[in-house]
């Protein structure tokens, strides 16, 4: 059992996945920006997640 635990966390509902509910961000302790800005960013990384990956650069052979 987990006694005197205290983190703040984001939950993004709209993930847009068809395979994920939520996300949940856990917040770092140092963070000091408002919940907009928090729920901003986590929005943002869960796009930026869903996009498709990037490309893996292919070496000029010589």
């Amino acid at each position: 059992m987990l006694r005197g635990l205290n983190k703040n966390v984001v939950v993004v509902r709209d993930t847009g996945s068809d395979l994920f509910e939520e996300a949940i961000f856990i917040v770092k302790p140092q963070a000091a920006a408002s919940s907009a800005t928090l729920v901003e960013e986590a929005k943002k990384i869960v796009e930026a997640a869903a996009g498709t990956p990037p490309r893996k650069k292919k070496w000029a052979k010589k």
